[in-house]
């Protein structure tokens, strides 16, 4: 949804992607004049949460700047509370008060003080600042919503330093017990709290893993199913050709189902995204109707296919070259790539064939042993927790 006139349920506006990030650039600048009036103040944390900011209070959460006690609203919970100033411009902008009004911050009588105060500006949802105690607020206010058969949603903004805090992890236990679908817990991950850096304090990663830890098993399945897959390419017979024929089906109806996720989000050319989704579907059934057919083009082709994903290894590769410590692997998966590529195209066709049936099949192999692999270090993690 996005702001929203509550009398009549009509959208007030909707922001592009572009005017989000102008949006958000902007709150920085008034942030900091904010801040350095105050004299004082959270400055990393404030500027690292704008983007969401933008996108929360302009675009995602459905609330009535003019009626901000609204029943139907989503509620925005700043468990940070010290990131204060990113929720006042946030309100500020979507029209809950006077923008030029921040620059008050911290000020004695200002409604915008150094921690929100829910009884002195409207939209503010609760009075935090006691770090870790957000997510329990909003589990709270998730199960009151279930039980007023509301469907609004609940918004919980937390650091990464802050999942340091032992009630953090049990308000996560009980949302996860009452599968609270209505609720979503946000992690501004700057690397950074108030005594230096998280992983220095108290790590807190791998965040990622230690969410998803209890589907660790469907790493496990994947990695199997992959493992069978390649035993039944490296066959040689017909079943190696209707497996990676069916396996390219599948990546297809994929791409094709995301570029319609794509086309339903975009600003501009939804046509094309539509377009690219049909043709990605159209090109999984041909996969699935014609087997042979799909593998003999892929066969015939395979030299090209090398050439192009070893010169898009290489490219990322160097793009990923100051965050990634082992990008040297894919450039030389990359250069390998391209080697194979002209290699190739000078094999005949059964030569080819059988390049290609070797390759789909290591590949698979070692997919699934990564997932295996991937499947035991997530389970390690959870019985960590």
């Amino acid at each position: 949804m996005a702001l929203t006139d509550s009398k009549s349920g009509k959208i007030l506006r909707h922001y592009s992607s572009q005017e989000l990030k102008d949006s958000a650039n902007l709150m920085r600048a008034y942030d900091l004049v904010a801040l350095h009036a105050a004299g004082s103040g959270h400055a990393g944390g404030t500027l690292s949460i704008m983007d969401l900011t933008a996108a929360l209070y302009l675009e995602i959460a459905n609330h009535d700047p003019l009626n901000p006690n609204w029943p139907d609203r989503d509620r925005i919970i700043w468990s940070t509370g010290h990131k204060a100033p990113s929720l006042y411009l946030g309100l500020a902008f979507a029209g809950f008060c006077p923008i030029d009004d921040v620059v008050t911050l911290r000020k004695l009588n200002s409604p915008f003080q150094g921690h929100p105060h829910w009884l002195k500006l409207p939209g503010v949802e609760v009075s935090t600042g006691s770090l870790g105690q957000g997510l329990s607020i909003s589990v709270g206010v998730a199960l009151a919503a279930r039980l007023d058969n509301k469907n609004h949603k609940i918004f919980c903004i937390m650091g990464d330093g802050e999942q340091q805090e032992g009630q953090v992890w049990e308000a996560a236990m009980e949302a996860g017990h009452y599968q609270l679908d209505n609720l979503i817990a946000i992690i501004d991950c700057n690397r950074l709290q108030i005594d230096g850096a998280v992983k220095d304090v108290m790590a807190v990663e791998p965040l990622a893993a230690k969410a998803i830890a209890k589907f660790w098993w469907l790493w496990l399945a994947i990695g199997i199913a992959w493992i069978i897959a390649a035993l039944a390419i490296l066959q040689f017979d017909q079943a190696s050709i209707n497996t990676i024929s069916i396996i390219l089906g599948v990546m297809f109806f994929a791409a094709g189902m995301q570029q319609f996720v794509i086309s339903a989000i975009a600003d501009h050319m939804k046509w094309l995204f539509i377009l690219f989704g049909v043709f990605f579907v159209i090109a999984g059934i041909v996969c699935f109707a014609e087997p042979e057919d799909t593998f003999a083009g892929l066969a015939d082709m395979l030299g090209f296919l090398f050439l192009i994903v070893g010169v898009f290894w290489t490219i990322q590769a160097f793009v990923e070259k100051d965050v990634n410590p082992v990008w040297w692997l894919s450039l030389l998966s990359g250069i390998l790539m391209i080697l194979m590529a002209f290699w190739t195209s000078g094999q005949l066709f059964i030569e080819k064939v059988y390049t290609l049936l070797v390759f789909a099949g290591v590949w698979g192999m070692m997919h699934g042993l990564s997932d295996i692999f991937r499947a035991f270090r997530v389970r390690s993690i959870r019985n960590q927790l």
